[in-house]
Order: structure tokens, then sequence, then C-alpha cells
């Protein structure tokens, strides 16, 4: 998922990396791109220091994504590399931060969240769509009470904290024979079921189902 990425002078020493030679004022970033060194990225440096030495407490800053759709198929993370020398121009660095805290006004007592749980252990080669598609999937499979070792119910463990409200639960599954599928789903310890899910052949399926606290 994209997030802030912090570089260290802990981090660099970990790995067996010198900041000696590290000119903070000549830093560049770079990530996949059209161009045989990729794109630049623009990168916040915090020179607190000595100028253009890497002291203790400065920090190389950037804002990460994830691998773009036609190259997550075959990798889990995106790539970036830095460079401390070269370039034609002055490299490109991130605004000085803000102080984004409201005049007045009350303080927010709740907000909208959303978590992911998901677990990338089986991979589904043959799974049809486009190019760009996630086919990574759980391990466990749900299989029906018409195969013989089938109908057992499959748990999924996941934790939300700190709920005050209303929400969605929303599953993401896939039909591996080309038939018809019913998903039954239970949430916690209540032997009522909140939802079936019903489908045909060999195809994803989402379902969404509205919970209350």
């Amino acid at each position: 998922r994209p997030e802030f990425a912090l570089l260290t002078k802990t981090f660099f020493t970990g790995n067996g990396i010198s900041v000696d030679g590290i000119s903070l004022s000549q830093v560049r970033l770079y990530n996949l791109g059209e161009e045989d060194l990729g794109e630049e990225v623009a990168v916040y440096v915090q020179d607190g220091g000595t100028p253009d030495q890497f002291d203790d407490g400065d920090y190389i800053e950037f804002y990460g994504r994830p691998a773009d759709a036609e190259y997550a198929k075959y990798a889990k993370y995106n790539v970036y590399w830095l460079t401390t020398s070269g370039g034609t121009e002055s490299p490109k660095r991130m605004a000085p931060p803000i102080d984004g805290t409201p005049v007045a006004g009350p303080l927010a007592t709740m907000h909208a969240y959303t978590v992911t749980y998901e677990k990338d252990e089986r991979y589904w080669i043959g799974a049809p769509g486009e190019d760009s598609l996630d086919r990574w999937f759980f391990n466990a499979q749900l299989l029906g009470d018409e195969v013989e070792w089938g109908g057992d119910p499959v748990d999924f463990m996941f934790s939300v904290p700190g709920v005050i409200d209303t929400g969605d639960l929303t599953i993401s599954l896939s039909g591996y024979y080309d038939t018809d599928h019913e998903v039954t789903v239970w949430l916690n310890d209540n032997p009522i079921p909140i939802a079936t899910f019903t489908w045909s052949g060999i195809t994803a399926y989402e379902g969404t189902i509205s919970l209350l606290t």
C-alpha cells in the first residue's frame, strides 16, 4: 500500500552502508519509468546538523507506492534506488512540511477507516481476467457439501478494534469450477448467518454486508 518511507542514518549503517560520502544536497531517488534509469521521485531531506552531511538527526523521506499493475503480477514489492551523485538538473525535492492544525473548531470524535485483511498464500495462474488482476488468494478453500470431503466451514480471524458505529464487511470470492456456488457467512459466535452469496461459473464475486455495532 502507499506510505511514507524514512531513510535515517541508522537505516544506512544497519545495512552496511557508510554515510560519510553521502552529500544530502545531491541525493536523488528513482523508480521504474520510461527512461533507462527510471523516473526521478521527489524526496524531502532533513538536514539539521552540519550542512550537507548525514548527521544523527537527519533523514530522507519519500512517498512510496506499490508496484504498478503491469508489474505487480510478478513482484510483491516496488523497487526504488538512491543515487548520491550525477544528474544534469537540480535534484527533485518535496516542499517543506506545513502546520495543518485547524485554527479553531471541535476535534473529531470518530472517522471512517478501511481495514483490509488478506494473505498471499496461493497463486491461481489460470484465474480469468485482465493481466493486472490480483491472482493471490488465501490457502484455505471452501468446498461444497456435495464434495465427498467438503462441507466443513473455514474460519478467517481478523480484528477491527475501536469500532463505534456501523460499517460494511466486503468479502472477495472466486469460483474455481464451472458450476453454481453458494457461500454462507457467519460472524463471531452468532449461530445465525449474516449473509448467503450465490453466483455461477469460473469467475470472481464480491459481496458486501452492512453491519451494526
